[in-house]
C-alpha cells in the first residue's frame, strides 16, 4: 500500500449539480456509486481558471490605481 502519494479527486455529488453529464452511476446492493469523468469536466475547469484569473487582475488593477 502506498502510504506516501496523496491524490485528490472530486465529489461526484457535487460534479452532479454542476455538470450532470460527467457523472456516471451503478446501482448495488449497498446502494448507487457514483463515478466522476474527469476529462469531461476539463473545460469547465478551464473556464473557470480564466474567469477567475480576470476577476484577480481587475482587482489588481483596481489595488495599484488607488496606490498611485
Amino acid at each position: 500500500t502506498d502510504t506516501v502519494t496523496r491524490y485528490g479527486g472530486l465529489i461526484a455529488q457535487d460534479v452532479q449539480g454542476v455538470l450532470p453529464e460527467a457523472v456516471k452511476g451503478d446501482e448495488t446492493k449497498a446502494g448507487q456509486t457514483l463515478c466522476v469523468d474527469y476529462n469531461a469536466t476539463i473545460g469547465l475547469l478551464v473556464e473557470s481558471i480564466k474567469e477567475l484569473a480576470g476577476k484577480v487582475n481587475a482587482l489588481e488593477t483596481k489595488l495599484n490605481e488607488k496606490e498611485k
